[in-house]
């Protein structure tokens, strides 16, 4: 058979032969859920679903333009005294807005950092800014930054990987973000 075939078979079976699994998704659909049931037996299965709504609140600010993002983003770090957050899903934007304010963070002998979170608190930091390349690992749980700000791309990362990597942020002060779209 085809790759996909195989690789399908192989988890059914996995699933068959188990004594327990754990299947976790976000946001699965209705005909996987019967596609397992019907592997497993819908008398073997306890479906758990998650309600939660942990960014309930939140208010999000969708901008076209460019300079009103970064005029947002700036005012809000250097005349508002902010703490903020930056997702950009690319790189190349993160290294542009690095590359306008490094003078004043400048370190010439940087360390690796182990516990990110702990690092930004410990240093205060002002501006977290951060692209795809953390892709898993990493969240901020404590209410330090006070917005997000995401700059998105048609260009880069897909749209699920976008969300996962604006809510690395977990709380936010003021309860807002403001999103670019490139």
């Amino acid at each position: 058979g085809t790759t996909p075939n195989i690789a399908f078979n192989t988890l059914l079976n996995l699933i068959k032969t188990s004594n327990k699994t754990l299947i976790c998704d976000a946001d699965i659909s209705e005909d996987k859920v019967e596609l397992i049931e019907s592997v497993v037996g819908r008398n073997e299965m306890i479906i758990l679903k998650n309600n939660q709504s942990a960014f309930d609140g939140l208010e999000i600010n969708i901008l076209t333009q460019k300079q009103h993002f970064t005029t947002l983003l700036t005012t809000s770090v250097f005349i508002e005294n902010k703490k903020i957050a930056v997702a950009s899903a690319t790189r190349v934007y993160v290294e542009m807005l690095f590359d306008e304010i490094v003078d004043m963070y400048k370190d010439d002998n940087p360390t690796p950092i182990r516990d990110v979170e702990a690092f930004i608190i410990e240093q205060q930091i002002d501006l977290f800014l951060y692209s795809p390349t953390i892709k898993t690992g990493l969240s901020i749980n404590s209410a330090y930054f006070h917005q997000t700000f995401g700059h998105t791309s048609s260009y880069s990362i897909l749209f699920n990987e976008m969300i996962q990597l604006l809510f690395r942020n977990r709380q936010v002060q003021d309860n807002k973000i403001i999103l670019f779209i490139d």
